[in-house]
């Protein structure tokens, strides 16, 4: 299967792409499919004309149903690195449930579920538009929990049990975000969800989700980034901080 080649940087980690010496069968980093091509990233990646062009939902659905991952911030730090998602956009909210479900359906092997329900949170999280954390007072990174811990349990509103603790998981991670933090910073608060889902689900389903710490590379490039008074903040002659 031919391929048309790329731009001039890959599309998952923006390292520039390098021509190989021949053409050979290689694995999209997106969607799995293997074509020929004779350039890839620096890193390795190659991703295929079809997935290039995707939209920044589409294009996270469709890495997730592909990646076996289960460090979901290693799953959102790559994605992050794709300059379809930009610094601050409201596709970090489905960015926060559709990690998270990868990496819990990728531990219990069951791929069928893991696309079913990506494929239902990308269309939920839809109604959290751009302007919406403004507009309402609300961050939409603990809405993405929300939607997480719904769709793991299957919630229905006559559902007491599921219904208390998709808004357990949505107060504790308010409470981390608003306590760590000022507003204008999509990285972080995806970060800090991220974090108390992977708590909240050993605490109250006992279910383990490891993740690697967070070395975030986003400080250059927010230009309303509060450095020091981040815990994330990752200074460029420093060691990264990890939480």
């Amino acid at each position: 299967m031919k391929n048309k080649e790329l731009k001039e940087k890959c599309a998952i980690c923006e390292k520039h792409l390098i021509k190989l010496t021949s053409h050979r069968k290689t694995v999209c980093s997106v969607c799995g499919g293997i074509y020929d091509t004779i350039q890839t990233c620096e890193q390795g990646h190659f991703v295929c004309t079809d997935c290039y062009n995707l939209s920044a939902l589409d294009l996270i659905e469709q890495f997730c149903v592909n990646s076996p991952a289960e460090d979901p911030i290693g799953i959102a730090m790559t994605l992050m690195r794709n300059p379809r998602i930009e610094i601050n956009t409201p596709v970090h909210h489905y960015l926060v449930t559709a990690s998270l479900l990868a990496c819990y359906y990728n531990k219990k092997k069951d791929y069928e579920s893991k696309q079913k329900k990506l494929r239902q949170s990308k269309e939920r999280a839809k109604g959290l538009t751009a302007g919406f954390c403004n507009l309402y007072g609300i961050c939409g990174a603990a809405m993405g929990n929300a939607l997480f811990i719904n769709l793991i349990l299957n919630e229905t509103e006559l559902a007491a049990d599921e219904w208390k603790l998709a808004n357990l998981v949505t107060s504790a991670t308010l409470s981390s975000i608003a306590f760590h933090g000022t507003p204008r910073c999509c990285k972080r608060n995806l970060f800090l969800a991220i974090i108390n889902a992977v708590e909240f689900l050993r605490d109250y389903l006992g279910f383990i989700i490891t993740h690697g710490g967070v070395d975030c590379v986003f400080s250059t490039i927010n230009p309303d980034c509060p450095k020091s008074a981040c815990p994330f903040y990752s200074h460029p002659k420093g060691a990264p901080k990890l939480i």
